[in-house]
């Protein structure tokens, strides 16, 4: 399993905001969190999984199905990608199988999703940078 991205300081932003109750700001955070997933780890990693070809076919189709599948999600602590609600083979293509042929070998970094997060780390701080910076500007 790959490693985890951690933000420094995000725990005690989190408590900070619940203890000046600021359920707006919040939401704000959380939506930014959503927003990123849209715009940038979505998209960037549909363009990649058109790219990834099958092992056997050399075709994408399935790679661009499973990311065809992805979805923002809103939760608590701030925001998500969700896969596979609508392809039961997205995680296989994701992470690969040695267990199921028509996935690829497996891949402990991904081949699609994992990667655009990886490679969009940068920007995706820095989008969550400026939602706080414009929630304590509000302040």
């Amino acid at each position: 399993m790959p490693s985890q991205i951690r933000v420094e300081g995000l725990k005690e932003l989190q408590r900070s905001l619940k203890a000046v109750g600021d359920v707006e700001g919040s939401r704000e955070y959380r939506l930014a969190g959503k927003t990123t997933a849209e715009t940038i780890v979505i998209p960037g990693a549909r363009a990649r999984a058109a790219g990834v070809p099958h092992h056997r076919t050399g075709r994408s189709a399935m790679f661009e199905r499973a990311a065809g599948d992805l979805r923002p999600a809103t939760l608590a602590v701030g925001a998500g990608v969700r896969m596979g609600r609508g392809f039961p083979g997205a995680l296989g293509s994701e992470w690969g199988s040695n267990a199921f042929a028509q996935f690829n070998k497996p891949n402990r970094g991904g081949y699609f999703l994992w990667p655009t997060i990886v490679e969009e780390t940068p920007r995706i701080l820095e989008t969550y940078g400026q939602a706080i910076d414009k929630l304590w500007d509000r302040g």
